[in-house]
């Protein structure tokens, strides 16, 4: 009997440092991957100009669509609040638009993928409609952008090395 009582009591301990192990394992990769920096960046706001001549709206995913009138730049304050995030900080610009109001296959959503260059510290992400119905980005470092976003230097838009998509 007294045999019996032990292993019963041995196999309770083994089942309970599996579960031990089990939970210590599952915790140590979550925070393994959270000092590592696999989190998503923090937002940072996006500036538009559009030199295409019609009206744009666009978004990144599934957000709101944000609207860009023609010859107009603009930035997070009266776009609506555009913001960005990628889910890593390296991941291409997902960005999806459409000219506004419009109808057909002028109406439909188009998608690109923009590979602007990220850098080490990003204050702003430009996007830029074009007349040849191309969207284009880049990031601007916090050396390009003033404290007060509403006051961009309009030669941001002019330099740089933009991606087109």
């Amino acid at each position: 009997m007294e045999k019996r009582e032990k292993r019963k009591i041995g196999k309770r301990w083994m089942f309970g440092a599996l579960i031990v192990i089990g939970v210590g394992v599952a915790m140590s990769d979550l925070a393994y991957n959270r000092m590592k920096g696999d989190t998503a960046p923090a937002a940072i706001p996006c500036a538009v100009a559009n030199q295409s001549g019609q009206p744009v709206e666009f978004r990144f995913g599934e957000a709101q669509p944000l609207r860009a009138e023609p010859g107009t730049t603009s930035t997070a304050r009266d776009t609506g609040q555009c913001s960005y995030a990628a889910r890593k900080g390296n991941d291409p610009v997902a960005l999806e638009w459409r000219v506004a109001d419009a109808q057909g296959a002028e109406g439909k959503w188009r998608q690109t993928t923009l590979a602007a260059k990220r850098p080490d510290d990003p204050a702003m992400l430009l996007l830029r409609f074009t007349e040849d119905k191309k969207a284009e980005a880049r990031f601007a470092d916090a050396s390009e952008v003033p404290s007060a976003p509403a006051n961009l230097d309009p030669a941001l838009w002019t330099r740089g090395d933009w991606t087109k998509g």
